[in-house]
C-alpha cells in the first residue's frame, strides 16, 4: 500500500494544476494585450509622421511655385492629389514704410487635409523680396529669403535659408 501512495503523489508532481494554467494564461493575455497596444500606437505614430512629411513636401512644392513668380499681394488656393487643399497668401510687410527699390513680402502656404476627428493643417511661412520695378534689376539674380518655418498645429520647426527665385 505504501507503494501506491508514492506513485499517486508522483502523478501530482508531473503536471500543472488548473490554477497554475489559469494564472499562466492570464499573464500571457496581459502581456500580449500590452504588446499589441504598443504596436498599434507605433503604427499610428508612423502613419501620422508619414502624413505630416507628405504634406510638408507638398506645401514646400507650392511655396516654391509661388516664390518662382514675381511677388505681389495676392491669395491663391488649389487642390492637391488625394483631395487635399492648399492656400497661398502673399502680403507686403509694412507697406506704408517701404522705401527703396524692393518690397519685402511674407509668403504663407497652408495645406489642409482630413483628420480622424477634425481637419488638420500645416503652415509654411517665409519672407521674400520683389523689385518694385523688375525691369530695372534684370540679370542681377535672385535675392535669398529668410528661413522657412513649418508650423503643424502649434509645433514649429525651422528649415534652411531659401532662395527666392523671381524676386529681383
Amino acid at each position: 500500500m505504501t507503494a501506491d501512495r508514492g506513485s499517486s503523489s508522483r502523478s501530482h508532481e508531473d503536471g500543472f494544476t488548473l490554477l497554475e494554467v489559469v494564472v499562466a494564461l492570464t499573464l500571457l493575455g496581459i502581456i500580449l494585450s500590452v504588446a499589441f497596444g504598443m504596436i498599434a500606437a507605433g503604427l499610428r505614430s508612423a502613419r501620422h509622421a508619414s502624413e505630416q512629411t507628405r504634406m510638408l513636401l507638398e506645401g514646400r512644392r507650392v511655396l516654391d511655385e509661388v516664390l518662382a513668380q514675381t511677388l505681389k499681394p495676392e491669395t491663391r488656393d488649389g487642390v492637391l492629389p488625394g483631395g487635399y487643399r492648399w492656400m497661398a497668401d502673399v502680403k507686403p510687410v509694412d507697406p506704408e514704410t517701404a522705401e527703396g527699390p524692393v518690397q519685402l513680402f511674407q509668403v504663407r502656404v497652408s495645406v489642409y487635409w482630413p483628420g480622424r476627428t477634425s481637419e488638420k493643417h500645416l503652415d509654411l511661412v517665409t519672407m521674400g523680396l520683389s523689385a518694385k520695378d523688375p525691369q530695372a534689376y534684370q540679370g542681377m539674380g535672385p535675392p535669398t529669403g529668410s528661413s522657412v518655418i513649418a508650423n503643424a498645429q502649434n509645433r514649429s520647426a525651422v528649415g534652411v535659408a531659401t532662395p527666392v527665385p523671381g524676386g529681383l
